[in-house]
């Protein structure tokens, strides 16, 4: 609990910070973002006969994110994402026999240090994920 009070705490002085700072700071600003994600999954050294059957499950990604300049080379940038990951097996798979999908619903929060150089940045940061549905599918 202690370290959950602590992390509220820092996040909002960095906001206020920001809030104070924005007059000779990196610009804040808000984006929107739709990706496309195309993901599998692992099925591990046990399930090694399944990774013939692999294929990739292409989903989406759809979210918001806020940019908050604290100087000219330093920002900080949560983001919350509805994310849509999966993957499938081919037919005659050992596992279900028939072509099998699973798709994973998700909700995805980091929050991330960013570093400017030029146009370039780098992101570093907590993340948080919680999957809200999801459905398997076996033909």
């Amino acid at each position: 609990m202690q370290k959950i009070t602590s992390f509220w705490t820092v996040l909002i002085l960095v906001a206020l910070s920001s809030v104070t700072s924005v007059a000779y700071s990196q610009t804040s600003k808000f984006s929107i973002a739709l990706n496309s994600l195309t993901t599998n999954f692992n099925y591990g050294s046990a399930n090694s006969d399944l990774k013939s059957y692999k294929k990739d499950y292409r989903g989406f990604q759809a979210g918001i994110s806020y940019q908050a300049g604290i100087t000219p080379i330093f920002s900080i940038v949560p983001e919350l994402y509805f994310a849509m990951k999966g993957g499938i097996l081919q037919k005659n798979n050992p596992l279900t026999g028939g072509k099998s999908t699973l798709r994973i619903n998700s909700l995805e929060l980091p929050v991330l240090a960013r570093v400017h150089y030029k146009k370039l940045y780098l992101n570093a940061g907590p993340y948080a994920g919680y999957n809200v549905g999801g459905r398997l599918k076996v033909e």
